[in-house]
């Protein structure tokens, strides 16, 4: 049997969160652009969970006796209704809301966020909650597409690297390079990559290790430098002064011994 979901609808977009889910980058390309367009876009899953949509999903899907393809999906966009005096009055009322806040020195795009904020505040919990979820939902849709495109691309690359490693190998081997002689080749760079890497690292962490010293050492260096900088006669603990200097005149009223 077929089904007309409109693109639109709740169902529609959950649809097509789904199938792209289950399409190739390429495929979820071309399936964006065949959305895009007025025409119906026909989907159909076999079962092994193959997705094709367009006239491959006619020819994918046997005909049914009413000559409409079976287990096909037709997304389809809903024709634009003509807006009734109800929704023009609500268009009404809410470009208003956006031009009084432009009236209080906002921008547009400022006015058009505090109406938005003012619509959330009035929402009632419940209505926050759903909305909510809805977003917890489609962000764990689009983390699952994105783990998926990384495992898709993973692959990719691992095939790519394995068809050059064989050929190369072939290639070797037509010049006269026996496997085993390969095979020695390649442990020998692995063992020189192994160490390569392992001195970078010796490397790194000395580099690390005479900076920390090297700022270790100014630290300790303006330290000193700040303590031979202070004044010899400065106040000590308790309010007494220091002695004073050889060679200071001695007071009048002073007691001379020895004179």
């Amino acid at each position: 049997m077929s089904e007309n979901v409109p693109l639109s609808s709740e169902q529609g977009k959950q649809q097509i969160d789904a199938l792209m889910a289950k399409m190739s980058p390429e495929q979820q390309a071309e399936f964006k652009v065949a959305l895009a367009s007025d025409k119906p876009v026909h989907v159909h899953v076999d079962k092994e969970g193959k997705v094709v949509f367009g006239e491959a999903a006619d020819a994918a899907a046997p005909p049914a006796a009413t000559a409409a393809p079976e287990n096909v999906t037709e997304l389809k966009k809903e024709e634009p209704r003509k807006p009734n005096k109800m929704d023009q009055k609500r268009q009404q009322i809410f470009v208003d809301r956006i031009k009084r806040h432009m009236g209080n020195g906002l921008t547009q795009d400022q006015a058009l966020q505090a109406v938005q904020r003012e619509d959330y505040e009035r929402m009632p919990v419940e209505k926050k909650l759903a909305r909510l979820e809805t977003m917890i939902s489609q962000s764990f849709q689009r983390l699952g597409q994105e783990v998926m495109h990384l495992s898709q691309e993973h692959m990719a690359i691992g095939d790519a690297f394995d068809i050059n490693y064989r050929s190369i190998q072939k290639m070797f081997i037509k010049l006269g390079l026996s496997a085993e002689d390969q095979k020695v080749l390649i442990e020998e760079a692995q063992k020189e990559t192994i160490e390569l890497r392992k001195k970078q690292v010796a490397d790194m962490e000395m580099a690390e290790l005479n900076q920390r010293r090297a700022e270790q050492e100014a630290a300790e260096q303006k330290r000193v430098e700040a303590e031979m900088a202070k004044p010899k006669n400065a106040v000590i603990d308790g309010g007494a002064q220091a002695a004073p200097e050889a060679g200071a005149a001695i007071p009048p009223e002073a007691t001379v011994f020895g004179g």
